[in-house]
């Protein structure tokens, strides 16, 4: 399935793309949330131990749980990625190297973020959960934006915005879902990966299908880059005089070439 390019302005999304670009999302989250769950089916049994005597977390128990979360978020986002790439070949031509670079992408935020586990592990449990949080959130971002980014650096203003509007209403989501769980953390816990790729699959159709009839309608395209604004326009005339003013009154130099051509000018 592709969606319609035509000549000039951004591609016009139809409402199958859009749907399957959110059932897209929706199936990663759904991936990236099973691994979670099985992973804490798993380790029920030994939730017991996770402390130590004086309240430490246990070493080992860091490194699992830092493998999870990894493991979880990376699956979640290399899976949407793919399955939104897919819906529309004509435009996520590059769908190979998107799924490499979030990969990437991940396994950096898991190194730079195994600091912060082991600082927050020294303090107490639950503050791990907030850090696996940011963590997946960072990922979620950069997988999405990379997505976007690679697929048409014409329009990536268009992505970034996609994305914004699909964070800002996956909170809301999220926020509706903690408050009718009796502020209960753990709901979130499962239910970010889903509800938040959810959204992005839907925002990323949606918002194309908006931008495209303001296109229709104004005739500008506003987030192409090739739309220059303020100072990003071409040079004046004065700027040109003095550009080329300067290049003429620059003298060549003729030192090195005749240094290396074994003509230089011996001392006198």
């Amino acid at each position: 399935m592709e969606s319609i390019k035509s000549d000039f302005g951004p591609r016009k999304v139809p409402f199958l793309i859009l749907g399957l670009r959110t059932l897209a999302g929706l199936g990663g989250g759904i991936v990236g949330t099973a691994v979670l769950l099985v992973a804490v089916f798993l380790g029920a049994s030994v939730l017991s131990s996770i402390t130590s005597a004086e309240g430490a977390v246990n070493p080992l128990v860091i490194f699992v749980f830092m493998a999870v979360v990894f493991l979880s978020s990376c699956l979640s986002n290399v899976i949407s990625t793919l399955l939104i790439g897919l819906t529309d070949r004509d435009k996520y031509k590059m769908l190979f190297s998107t799924i490499y670079q979030v990969f990437i992408v991940n396994l950096v935020t898991l190194i730079l973020m195994a600091p912060v586990y082991i600082i927050v592990s020294g303090f107490s449990a639950e503050m791990m959960a907030y850090v696996a949080a940011l963590q997946i959130l960072i990922t979620i971002v950069a997988s999405a934006l990379i997505l976007e980014i690679l697929s048409d650096a014409k329009y990536a203003l268009l992505g970034v915005y996609s994305v914004i509007f699909g964070l800002v209403a996956a909170s809301g989501v999220n926020f509706i879902l903690y408050k009718m769980a009796d502020e209960n953390g753990t709901i979130l816990l499962f239910a970010a990966l889903p509800v938040i790729w959810f959204m992005l699959g839907l925002m990323n159709g949606l918002i194309g299908m908006a931008y495209r009839f303001v296109y229709d309608a104004y005739g500008v395209d506003f987030l192409s880059k090739y739309i220059k604004y303020g100072m990003d326009t071409e040079p004046s005339i004065e700027e040109e005089e003095i550009t080329e003013k300067d290049v003429l009154s620059m003298k060549k130099d003729v030192k090195g070439s005749d240094f290396f051509a074994g003509n230089e000018p011996k001392p006198n």
